[in-house]
């Protein structure tokens, strides 16, 4: 993953960046451990499925941040005073 989706994955709650490193990590010992013949590419294919999944999870997490951070009204500090036309 490149710089700028670090930044992305730190802005995650721990309960979804925890396990979304945590997968990465897995997919990368078990691609190792096929090429050195200790793993099944099975094995390599579910946890590829698995880490799918939870980037799908993070990446709507961030999508519904930035559209809440988009749509959000600014909060004012004392009441609004109506405008006479």
């Amino acid at each position: 993953m490149d710089a700028s989706v670090r930044l992305r994955i730190h802005a995650l709650p721990a309960g979804l960046r925890e396990p979304l490193e945590m997968a990465e990590m897995l997919v990368h010992d078990l691609a190792r451990g096929v090429v050195e013949g200790t793993a099944s590419p099975r094995q390599l294919e579910e946890a590829r499925d698995l880490f799918g999944q939870i980037l799908e999870y993070a990446r709507a997490y961030l999508r519904d941040e930035v559209e809440r951070e988009l749509f959000a009204f600014p909060r004012t500090t004392r009441p609004a005073v109506p405008a006479a036309h």
